[in-house]
């Protein structure tokens, strides 16, 4: 990872923890990944290869996708409101 894709990590690295599934996936014990390192997403990985080899099926039926926005969020991330009273930040 680049050093200005590290450093706009660690911004967010509050973020982050607040949420269990998010934290498990973007920190390594509660931290943001350095520069130089490589970070990896085993999860994301496997989804990605069961819907090259099986297509659509393998992300609405056999990964038990959520059929909503508000459950992919719930799902996914941990949200617990609303994706409609969700509002995405970008820092500077």
């Amino acid at each position: 990872m680049t050093e200005r894709v590290a450093r706009d990590w660690r911004g967010q690295v509050a973020k982050l923890a607040a949420r269990p599934v998010p934290a498990s996936i973007f920190l390594s014990n509660g931290a943001a990944p350095a520069a130089g390192t490589v970070h990896r997403q085993p999860k994301l990985a496997q989804a990605l290869r069961a819907i090259a080899e099986k297509g659509a099926a393998a992300y609405y039926q056999e990964l038990g996708s959520p059929k909503t926005l508000s459950a992919a969020c719930a799902h996914w991330w941990g949200c617990t409101r609303s994706m409609t009273s969700l509002r995405l930040s970008r820092s500077t």
